[in-house]
């Protein structure tokens, strides 16, 4: 019966040499997300700005021309949430219809 080879045992705590330090280095980026408001660094964990106190991603949908513009409807962002619902039945009524058509017409043709 052939040895068994020893699998070598690797160290479960990282060696000082190695690792890896929590500040950014000169001219990197810390890790965060910016503040949309003021541009402030924050840490991952905190759900608000510690410079200016504005939320993750606070204000991003209420800034002028931010709303998504459709032709014949205008911008969404001014549509209730009842008139979405039912523009978004519509179009899929219609997108269903649309493929239906075009798939009996190259049923017929083929």
């Amino acid at each position: 019966m052939p040895a068994l080879a020893t699998v070598p045992v690797l160290p479960t705590e990282p060696d000082a040499a190695v690792a890896v330090p929590n500040a950014a280095a000169p001219g990197k980026h810390a890790r965060g997300w910016p503040c949309v408001a003021c541009g402030a660094n924050n840490a991952f964990e905190s759900t608000a700005c510690v410079t200016c106190g504005a939320g993750f991603l606070g204000g991003l949908g209420t800034a002028a021309g931010s709303g998504l513009r459709l032709p014949l409807v205008g911008d969404l962002s001014r549509l209730g949430r009842s008139a979405r619902l039912c523009l978004a039945t519509a179009v899929g009524l219609f997108g269903s219809l649309a493929l239906s058509g075009l798939l009996i017409l190259v049923g017929k043709v083929f």
